[in-house]
């Protein structure tokens, strides 16, 4: 009879064998529900953050091409009658120069800035990865 508690007490719920089995199933469905959840959740990430560079890039490209564009167009623009004094006008003034060169000379201090800012929002964003790749990383260890 003691031999059958000890044999029950070894297999039971609360035995070695049942822990042993508890563990194991507890890294496997550690490892197999959360992980591919974590990777899906860090792809996301990097893609939400490397779309908005790309759209603030774009922005930016756009913007300053459009002024451009306009400063072409304001140049061009002689045949109009209607636009031709009030052109006149503000070019006698030096208002039209004024713009123009006011946008070349803060183009570089500007394009300065939006690297730093495209560097920082970069480093941001690795270490965020940094972050969930070491989590990840804990987590299969562990």
């Amino acid at each position: 009879m003691p031999f059958i508690r000890i044999l029950l007490g070894f297999f039971g719920l609360s035995g070695p064998v049942a822990s042993f089995f508890l563990y194991i199933g507890k890294k496997i469905a550690v490892k197999s529900l959360i992980l591919p959840i974590q990777f899906i959740i860090v792809g996301a990430l990097f893609t939400a953050k490397l779309s908005m560079l790309v759209a603030l890039i774009s922005l930016i490209y756009v913007v300053y091409s459009s002024f451009n564009d306009l400063f072409i167009y304001i140049n061009n623009l002689e045949t109009n009658v209607s636009l031709d004094i009030p052109l006149k006008i503000l070019d006698s003034l030096g208002i039209i120069s004024a713009v123009y060169d006011t946008v070349t000379v803060f183009t570089v201090p500007f394009v300065s800035l939006l690297v730093i800012y495209v560097t920082k929002y970069f480093i941001e964003s690795l270490k965020l990865a940094s972050d969930e790749f070491f989590k990840i990383g804990m987590l299969l260890q562990g």
